[in-house]
């Protein structure tokens, strides 16, 4: 089953949002003394709504014995655009509303209540992987070719791609608008040719994925 909550959107204002509003006095204390600005603590207060919602979820889900049969994946679809200028950095505790790369960094979670302790895995990736990284942790049998994503829990390289062309690795992060590449390691470690061959990998790979919707490639593929 898939949902998509707008628990968590804007407006991030008292005024037009209810959600904020009965959230409010419990944003308010989590975020008390730390001189966030009432957009930011609205902000809090908005996704709280989320957190209910998933607790409510489980507990119905647990009530009707299905608890246990129930994975949850929980992931954004976008970065919060409708904050001002300047909540972003507050938000993140640094200077990131210039750096497109930045605005999108997050993180999504998968769950069962199966887990014993929490399983941190520090990766890029996106929203592309999701798929194929749940299909792979359920035993499923699929043709991974077909899917533009990579399991994260694989030992595959590391790729992020934007829709601009830009991408970023583990070593490199290219911003396809301006040609600039940052290192994130010493660029003495940097095969030679890398950064042309992942430009080319990452135009190809966009190339393949419009071309299977413009061919309607998938009815194809299952139509055999």
């Amino acid at each position: 089953m898939y949902f998509m909550s707008f628990s968590g959107h804007l407006p991030y204002n008292y005024d037009n949002q209810y959600i904020c509003m009965i959230n409010r006095e419990g944003a308010e204390n989590v975020l008390s003394g730390k001189g966030y600005s009432d957009e930011a603590i609205a902000y809090v207060a908005a996704q709280m709504e989320l957190d209910k919602a998933l607790e409510f979820l489980m507990d119905k889900l647990e009530e009707t014995g299905k608890l246990d049969n129930t994975l949850f994946i929980v992931a954004p679809d976008h970065y919060p655009y409708g904050l001002s200028d300047g909540t972003y950095n507050e938000l993140a505790g640094k200077d990131i509303e210039n750096d497109d790369f930045e605005l999108h960094h997050n993180q999504f979670g998968i769950w069962s209540s199966s887990m014993e302790k929490p399983v941190v895995v520090d990766k890029l990736c996106s929203s592309v992987d999701i798929l194929p990284t749940v299909l792979n942790l359920l035993g499923a049998d699929f043709d991974s070719r077909l899917l533009a994503g990579r399991n994260i829990l694989s030992d595959s390289d590391e790729l992020v791609i934007f829709a601009d062309q830009s991408f970023m690795t583990d070593k490199v992060r290219y911003d396809a608008s301006t040609g600039e590449t940052s290192y994130f390691v010493p660029e003495s470690q940097i095969p030679d040719g890398y950064v042309d061959q992942m430009i080319e990998e990452v135009e190809n790979r966009l190339y393949i994925s419009d071309e299977m919707i413009n061919t309607d490639y998938f009815s194809f593929v299952y139509s055999r």
